[in-house]
């Protein structure tokens, strides 16, 4: 039996088939999205794009007042600065 490989669609959060049409859909909606490199004929390249999936899948799962929240520490850490905020200045 062949294990169908999946694609999590986030308009449903649903897990569709890569090679269906709605799969297809989200492929090409994704911003910044690679096409799936063939198994057979580039392994590591698979490999690489298959592990990109699945951590862009656990991403999509967190709630979003987590990934707010993620957002926001990258935020300050880009933005990191010596100023005090108001409530603590004296």
């Amino acid at each position: 039996m062949v294990k169908k490989k999946k694609i999590l669609n986030p308009e449903t959060g649903r897990m569709v088939n890569l090679t269906g049409k709605i799969g297809q859909k989200v492929l090409s909606q994704r911003a910044g999205g690679v096409e799936m490199p063939d198994e057979k004929k580039d392994p590591e390249g698979y490999k690489e794009w298959l592990e990109n999936e699945k951590k862009k899948e656990a991403r999509a799962k967190l709630p979003l007042a987590m990934r707010r929240m993620r957002q926001q520490k990258q935020a300050q850490r880009k933005n990191k600065t010596n100023k005090i905020p108001k409530k603590q200045r004296k």
